[in-house]
């Protein structure tokens, strides 16, 4: 091939020992549940491909967002979960390094909201 520009990539060096976030895990107390009901959502960030690659969580602030709001809120710091409306819920973790690294922001923890059913009166629990 002849020589000249075929693609450009922007990188992006940070000085050693900067906390660069490369991916996060979502997990939550349930993958479903009804109008009016809570969960929680939890989210760790690491800085490289493997579990091991931990940062502590004291070098970093964490804040969740809920991004179908009319579905589920999410309390930004303790990432408690507050089902408002029937369908599916996404929510994003914020990690903001404290060294002045980049902010990572990945989307993740979907759960969800179920319309609450009214049972026949004829239904039984157990031997109930």
């Amino acid at each position: 091939a002849p020589n000249g520009v075929f693609g450009q990539s922007v990188v992006t060096v940070y000085p050693a020992g900067t906390t660069v976030f490369t991916r996060a895990t979502f997990s939550t107390t349930t993958n479903s549940f009804p109008v009016g009901f809570q969960a929680q959502l939890f989210a760790n960030a690491f800085v490289g491909p493997t579990a091991g690659d931990t940062v502590p969580q004291s070098t970093y602030t964490r804040r969740y967002e809920a991004l179908t709001p009319s579905v589920a809120t999410i309390d930004p710091v303790t990432g408690v979960i507050t089902a408002v409306g029937p369908d599916e819920a996404r929510f994003r973790a914020v990690f903001t390094p404290n060294d002045n690294g980049p902010v990572f922001s990945p989307e993740g923890g979907t759960v969800t909201i179920e319309v609450p059913e009214v049972a026949d009166s004829a239904s039984t629990y157990g031997n109930n």
